[in-house]
């Protein structure tokens, strides 16, 4: 089982292919011309006339407004489908033109017969979730369901191919007819076959193309679906043309491309042309399901997300930074590219189906927020910005008080963000992954990599179940810029059976926030309980980070001579050596071995982004079984350590008065009560529990940061 209490030190601190290409006359008005997905079949069958009539364009202009034009304000040009292969459709409206690619493909109907058919949904949903050669690529459960959703059609993807009258093999075949049986599975774990008024009173199903659109009334059930060719060859293997699977069918919508994520978000405008292109304006949503890998680039979400030469203080902020400001995303805290508000009472969730968010390609930030406080500059003269825009971003609609369960669920998803665990300033200005701000939130098996930090989590009222609580739940993180995890006046947040390595600073940072003069009884301290589950940043405090944060590079060279109490320097008072090491490795700068320490968490006050003096309440509590997580909080307080500011006799108040250092015993709660240069008065720190098991030491300093250094066997 993998501990956290060896390393440990916390301070106190679709489906529409289209291209807008030439323009003329109007062009100055006109900024750009999609077809409304939807209104116009851009895969048709070879032979085939295209059928325009029901095209609506979505034109926008310069000044922004969006206006939607019918097939008959529009000129098509004309279009060639004896051959299989992409064709172009020019549509014109007045002056203006722009083009769309049309797929012109084969079908069943030209070949004799199919000799495979099968799902590429399910070999890619089948794939992901196997066991992966990178175990940080990996899911820690590989067994969930395939959740479909039925707000819209599910699309199995289908993949066939046949045989010509020539013998000849012709693949990527559409409207391959299909035989579809759905089974009921009972809670005895039978099965019943639907049929008849049972069957459509569940779902639609299109045997041409393989879709099926469940109802309401499928929600929470669970069904076995077979899809077999009805034109199978003969001879081949019946399973060459046939696949089944299971799958849990859910209040969501379906998504398969970029564009349709926005159906995520309910609060931005900016969203009205895509949405319009999708054709889902009026489609409201309480969770959605990812039905594919999406890839997300600047072209796939809303432009008011990115600086142009008409943004506010656009050239005030370009004169401070030597690469280019325009196209690059706009530094906001208070958005995310998708933004959605929950009202009292409502749950969203968000399944993944072991699919991927994939931000690699999107533009990083170089500015930061509108003023440009902060910029990146690279080079010799490199300078780093702090990033605050994350691709999810929930909140209540703060329009009535949270009164009963009201949650965002994450469960199956991969996220991959645009940032790397390098030094390179450009990586200041990666995006954030989410930020839930007081909705509640449980995310479960989900995997993150390369995001400036991954979970955002804001305050949340400690007297209200219902507000404030986040779970993050059998997930895994790596390489955040900065942190893994933020905790801004969090009301309590729990890691549990989860692994998160590798940070450019802090593993976590909480933050008491919106204390005020510094009174630490007033404001919203954070609180967090890790319980089962590794959590590792190795670092040396010459990080970005470190460097770029008032106190923090200092604090970690500080900490770092506390080795000397362990190595017998001190041995003539009463600290000889014990075998043990605070450094969890070490690392190679420029010729020099430098050791490393583990920070889990950095703990300091939120009103400034460095460290500060401030005394500070909250907690970081550490479990190592969920039994004893259980067992603390039925009245056993022996089965956890940490670090917990909310004591009201902490050393940390020692340490304020005396302006000195304390060592605190985590085997039975004694101290070293006498500082430094003075007799070590509890001996349980060289021979209890603590030493003799590598259990932690608590570390309480005078400027009011505490640190939990996890002990090592020097050997090590």
């Amino acid at each position: 089982m993998k501990k956290v209490q060896k390393t440990l030190l916390v301070l106190s601190f679709m489906l529409l292919s289209v291209l807008a290409l030439s323009a003329c006359g109007n062009a100055d008005k006109i900024k750009s011309a999609i077809v409304k997905s939807g209104t116009l079949e851009t895969t048709i069958i070879k032979g085939e006339t295209l059928d325009t009539s029901n095209v609506v364009a979505v034109i926008t202009y310069q000044n922004g407004e969006v206006k939607e034009v019918p097939a008959s304000e529009l000129t098509f040009g004309k279009v060639d489908t004896s051959n299989v292969g992409n064709v172009t459709l020019k549509i014109t409206y007045n002056d203006y033109s722009f083009d769309v690619t049309i797929s012109v493909v084969a079908t069943e109907a030209d070949v004799n017969s199919i000799i495979s058919l099968e799902s590429q949904l399910l070999t890619d949903y089948n794939s992901n979730r196997a066991t992966q050669p990178n175990e940080q690529e990996q899911f820690m459960d590989g067994n969930q369901p395939l959740y479909v959703g039925d707000d819209n059609a599910f699309n199995f993807r289908i993949n066939a191919s046949g045989i010509d009258p020539k013998g000849e093999l012709v693949s990527n075949l559409e409207k391959v007819r299909t035989i579809v049986t759905v089974e009921l599975k009972n809670l005895d774990g039978t099965y019943t076959t639907l049929s008849g008024d049972d069957l459509t009173n569940m779902v639609t199903i299109d045997t041409e193309n393989t879709t099926l659109d469940f109802t309401e009334q499928a929600i929470g059930k669970e069904f076995r679906v077979t899809v077999k060719a009805a034109n199978a060859d003969e001879g081949y293997e019946e399973n060459a043309t046939k696949f089944a699977t299971n799958l849990v069918v859910v209040d969501a919508y379906n998504v398969y491309t970029a564009k349709e994520l926005s159906v995520y978000d309910n609060f931005k405008d900016g969203w009205a042309e895509i949405k319009a292109e999708m054709g889902l304006t009026d489609v409201e949503v309480n969770g959605i399901v990812l039905q594919n890998d999406i890839l997300v680039t600047k072209d796939d979400v809303r432009q008011d997300l990115f600086w142009t030469k008409d943004t506010p203080n656009y050239a005030t902020v370009q004169a401070k930074t030597d690469l280019t400001l325009e196209g690059t995303p706009i530094d906001d805290g208070g958005t995310g590219i998708y933004h959605r508000t929950i009202k009292n009472g409502e749950k969203f969730n968000f399944y993944g189906n072991y699919f991927s968010v994939n931000l690699n390609s999107f533009p990083k930030m170089i500015a930061e927020d509108k003023d440009g406080v902060n910029v990146v500059q690279v080079g010799d003269n490199a300078e780093y910005m702090t990033a605050h825009l994350c691709v999810f971003y929930t909140t209540n609609d703060s329009k009535s008080k949270i009164e009963s369960e009201t949650l965002v669920n994450w469960k199956n998803l991969y996220f991959i963000g645009n940032g790397e665990l390098n030094a390179d300033p450009l990586n200041s200005g990666a995006i954030l992954l989410m930020k839930n701000t007081e909705v509640s939130f449980y995310a479960y098996n989900t995997v993150m990599h390369n995001f400036y930090i991954g979970y955002f989590m804001q305050l949340g009222d400690i007297d209200n179940e219902f507000d404030g609580e986040y779970v993050i739940d059998s997930c895994k993180g790596y390489n955040s810029y900065q942190c893994l995890f933020y905790v801004w006046g969090a009301e309590h947040l729990v890691i549990k059976n989860s692994e998160f390595k590798n940070a450019g600073g802090p593993a976590i940072i909480t933050d008491h926030c919106k204390m005020e003069n510094d009174n630490p009884e007033t404001g919203n301290p954070s609180r967090v309980d890790i319980v089962n589950s590794t959590i590792e940043s190795k670092v040396t405090g010459k990080e970005p980070w470190f460097t770029v944060y008032d106190g923090a590079s200092a604090l970690v060279g500080q900490l770092s001579q506390l080795e000397d109490l362990y190595s017998g320097k001190y041995s003539s008072l009463g600290l000889p050596d014990t075998g043990k090491t605070i450094y969890a490795g070490y690392a190679n700068e420029n010729g020099t071995s430098v050791g490393q320490l583990n920070i889990i968490c950095a703990m300091k006050s939120g009103d400034a982004q460095g460290l500060t003096a401030s005394r500070i309440k909250g907690y970081v509590r550490i479990f190592e079984t969920e039994n004893d997580y259980a067992d603390f909080y039925a009245g056993d307080t022996t089965v956890t350590y940490g670090l917990d500011m909310d004591k009201t006799d902490s050393l940390i108040n020692k340490a304020m008065s005396n302006g000195v250092h304390y060592l605190e015993s985590n085997g039975n709660g004694g101290y070293i009560n006498s500082g430094f240069g003075k007799t070590n008065q509890d001996s349980t720190i060289l021979q209890g529990k603590s030493f003799a098991e590598g259990n932690c030491v608590n570390i309480y300093l005078a400027n009011g940061m505490g640190a939990m250094i996890g002990l090592y066997d020097s050997q090590e």
